[in-house]
């Protein structure tokens, strides 16, 4: 045997308490986000179910769409003081049911005169833009229903809008 003496065996180094304890609190973290995660995907998911539900619904029936009645294009001069400008708008307007058709005929020609003396009276700032159009939109959807009472149109869809 050997005279030399067994080689002395070093303790293991103490564990890094510092690593540790990021390792612990990093992974705490983790499941927290994780938890949290889940509850709000799980909140959200459930009350959008109904929403989700209803608005399926809703856009089966807007998909029906009802009797349309088109509109002869109509070229107007817009109230300019200092230049010519006109608007060309084609549309085409939604009944809202198949006997609202009489309605909507008898009273064609007052609506179409009352389109004609709104537009007139607009500018081109007025109608430019969607944000023009769409206000255009409205006020005749207005128009109709003054003209040919309240619910017999549903919509109005512009085919044609050119303002020069």
């Amino acid at each position: 045997m050997s005279d030399a003496a067994p080689a002395a065996v070093k303790p293991a180094a103490p564990p890094n308490r510092n690593a540790l304890i990021i390792a612990l609190v990093a992974s705490n973290m983790l499941g927290l986000f994780g938890l949290g995660g889940y509850l709000v995907y799980s909140t959200r998911a459930g009350a959008q179910a109904p929403a989700a539900a209803a608005a399926e619904t809703e856009h089966a029936a807007a998909e029906e769409v009802g009797p349309l009645v088109e509109f002869p294009s109509m070229v107007v001069n817009l109230h300019e003081a200092t230049s010519d400008h006109y608007l060309k708008l084609t549309f085409q307007i939604e009944l809202a049911a198949e006997d609202a058709a009489p309605a909507a005929e008898t009273h064609m020609t007052p609506y179409r005169d009352a389109v004609l003396m709104y537009l007139t009276s607009l500018t081109v700032a007025q109608v430019s833009g969607a944000e023009g159009a769409s206000t255009v939109r409205e006020r005749l959807l207005q128009l109709a229903d003054e003209a040919m009472g309240p619910h017999v149109v549903r919509h109005l869809y512009f085919t044609e809008y050119l303002v020069q």
